[in-house]
């Protein structure tokens, strides 16, 4: 049995998606997401938020993009992938947050698309 890799959470998108088309085909929208929480110090509680950077790919990118506009709510259904690797003799880790389902929970608004809002990497 495989175990459990389950990241899901709420926010607002920070900036507009980004459409990019890969020199291999492959299409991804490429946003973040922040998500706000509480924390207490001494005795008063203090807002701050987590900043997550996210991509989606293929259909569900290209669907999905006219509708990721900075403020709206989303919730993420994700998980989580480490990569690990050595650099100057140093060890280093890095967490990927791979999406497998957005869901837009506030109204967006639909722009018009077109082929020139993909950016070639």
């Amino acid at each position: 049995m495989a175990d459990v890799n389950v990241f899901t959470f709420t926010g607002r998108v920070v900036r507009d998606a980004e459409l990019i088309q890969k020199s291999s085909g492959v299409v991804l929208c490429d946003f973040a997401v922040a998500n706000n929480y509480t924390k207490k110090t001494g005795e008063s509680w203090i807002k701050d938020a987590n900043f997550f950077d996210v991509v989606l790919f293929g259909k569900r990118a290209t669907s999905l993009y006219p509708y990721l506009k900075q403020g709206v709510l989303v919730g993420v259904d994700s998980e989580i992938r480490q990569h690990r690797w050595e650099q100057d003799g140093k060890k280093r880790v890095s967490n990927e947050i791979i999406i497998n389902n957005v869901h837009l929970l506030s109204a967006a608004r639909k722009e018009e698309s077109s082929a020139g809002d993909f950016e070639e990497q």
